[in-house]
């Protein structure tokens, strides 16, 4: 298995991405009522990037260019990584 590969096909990806970027983050509650808002809109910001970032791989890839798309999978797998430090509520504990 290539580190690279996408393993889901970049249109389901983005309805997934879409669909999650409609809901606030579990983690909401868990920040200071005076920072939510902030919380929130920095989410959905780096939603719009993630989301931009899948459709930019999506078109990469039709156009045949796998050099490309191959560095943008690389990008969102560290956004994602970052995204879900950032705001994702760890389950671990």
């Amino acid at each position: 298995s290539r580190p690279n590969r996408v393993r889901r096909n970049p249109s389901t990806m983005r309805a997934e991405a879409v669909a999650a970027a409609k809901h606030k983050p579990m983690m909401t509650a868990d920040i200071p009522e005076a920072s939510r808002a902030k919380f929130v809109e920095d989410f959905n910001a780096r939603m719009s990037e993630f989301i931009a970032a899948i459709e930019k791989t999506e078109a990469a890839i039709k156009a045949g260019n796998n050099a490309a798309a191959a560095t943008l999978v690389s990008d969102m797998a560290a956004m994602q990584k970052a995204g879900h430090k950032d705001f994702k509520k760890d389950d671990k504990k």
